[in-house]
């Protein structure tokens, strides 16, 4: 009697097994296995997804160091394309000033001048904004060899005033000259310039000051440079140029067009009470508080920094520095009052 039971009972488990065996139990998303099964799947895209997003604290802009041996190549001249809404920029001139519609200068009209002589023994300091404007000046030198009275430059990629101070600078984005690395101060003085025009550098500083008050710290930086530069160099005259502005597709938590007029407008008021030549490059170039998609050459916010100008906007730029030029010698020059607020 215990045989049969026994039986029975090993019967009954053969045929539970058999029916499991046949059943197929489906795995749980997070257990899905294929061929993919080792790779990460990132919602979003790569890079900046969301501009608007305020917790981002972004690095300094950062790109190849093409300061030694610039290309001239103008291939970026072409813009590219642009939102229907956005209209022309306005910049209005002194009537008596030869250069005029400053925003719509197409390169055939910047031609050799006898003002480029007034920036003899000049030299323009800056970042990759002005890395990029040497190599327009350099592809006019090819037609035009006094173009700008072949003043000089002192510029890097990734260069900004904070380096100068840092107590380990990344050596690799500071000024270059003679195939040394070395303090501005120092490279201004060994190549015995009379003027410097420094530009602005919101676009690699402002990111790095991760508070509230990254606006004022990157102008004090500007201030400590341009301070040094008149000790070590006694005489020399400084001109500041404005910081041009992002498009609209990119803004920061710190690295903004907000930030950027906030910076202009503290150095403006700052020349503005110490004699000093303050030069409006970025109206010119903005519509609607941004720079102009049109004249940027990597407005994509997947790809690109939102801030690099097309050769073309570098006309605007020579004009308004003819412009200086033709004022200081017929009477002088006076600063505007006010920074255009975007």
């Amino acid at each position: 009697m215990k045989i049969k039971i026994f039986a029975l009972i090993l019967s009954l488990v053969i045929v539970s097994l058999s029916i499991i065996a046949c059943v197929e139990i489906p795995l749980g998303p997070s257990e899905s296995m294929g061929e993919n099964s080792g790779s990460q799947v990132v919602s979003g895209s790569a890079g900046v997804s969301e501009p608007e997003e305020s917790s981002k604290d972004e690095p300094p802009v950062s790109y190849d160091d093409s300061s030694e041996e610039p290309s001239t190549d103008q291939s970026s001249e072409e813009p590219s394309s642009e939102p229907v809404s956005e209209g022309e920029p306005t910049y209005v001139v002194p009537e008596d000033y030869p250069y005029q519609n400053i925003a719509s200068l197409d390169s055939y009209t910047i031609k050799d001048d006898p003002l480029d002589e007034y920036f003899r023994d000049s030299v323009f300091i800056g970042n990759s904004i002005m890395v990029h404007f040497y190599n327009y000046v350099s592809a006019k030198r090819a037609t035009y060899s006094d173009f700008l009275g072949k003043c000089k430059f002192l510029a890097a990629s990734a260069y900004s005033p904070k380096l100068e101070f840092d107590s380990n600078p990344q050596t690799q984005y500071m000024i270059k000259y003679q195939g040394e690395y070395m303090h501005v101060w120092d490279a201004v003085q060994k190549m015995g310039a009379k003027t410097a025009y420094v530009s602005l550098m919101a676009l690699n500083e402002l990111g790095l000051h991760p508070n509230a008050t990254c606006a004022e710290d990157t102008f004090d930086n500007m201030v400590r440079m341009l301070d040094k530069i008149k000790e070590v160099n006694p005489g020399i005259n400084i001109v500041v140029l404005s910081n041009t502005y992002m498009v609209n597709t990119f803004n920061y938590k710190n690295l903004n067009n907000k930030n950027i007029y906030k910076l202009n407008s503290l150095m403006l008021d700052y020349c503005n009470a110490n004699n000093i030549a303050f030069l409006d490059v970025t109206t010119p170039l903005t519509v609607d508080g941004y720079l102009k998609t049109s004249y940027c050459i990597d407005p994509d916010p997947n790809s690109g920094n939102g801030c690099h100008l097309q050769q073309k906007c570098y006309n605007s730029w020579v004009a308004v520095l003819r412009n200086y030029a033709y004022a200081m010698q017929n009477g002088g020059y006076k600063n505007i009052e006010v920074m255009p607020e975007p």
